[in-house]
């Protein structure tokens, strides 16, 4: 069947992602359903959040990195030092509990390009 996350920080279609692997779904078949207005068959799929970041803060000693989460989720946290590196190099990983979380990163390096990689839904 087809499965939906939705974001609803987005005001376009882009907050949606679809994903099926089976082809077209059928109306009432695993859950599916046909929308009132289109006639478009989806599923009720899960409110997704996906992380952004809300502040970085630096100090002598590094910088606090914080973003969004949803709570019992983990995330891990990457770095590259210049954009062009092929790799991402693991930082951190983090099980929310509340709806942000803050990762200290060490280094007093001049730049640093950091990700936040969901690993587990809820």
């Amino acid at each position: 069947g087809n499965s939906f996350g939705f974001d609803n920080h987005f005001t376009s279609q882009d907050g949606f992602i679809g994903n099926s692997t089976e082809g077209l779904t059928t109306n009432s078949v695993n859950g599916a359903f046909a929308a009132a207005v289109s006639g478009d068959i989806g599923s009720p799929g899960m409110l997704v959040t996906w992380p952004r970041f809300t502040t970085l803060t630096t100090d002598g000693g590094g910088r606090q990195i914080t973003f969004t989460t949803e709570p019992t989720v983990t995330y891990d946290i990457q770095y590259k030092n210049s954009i062009s590196d092929a790799t991402w190099t693991f930082l951190s990983t983090t099980n929310a509990t509340t709806t942000q979380a803050t990762v200290s990163d060490p280094a007093t390096v001049t730049q640093r390009f950091y990700r936040v990689v969901r690993k587990s839904l809820p």
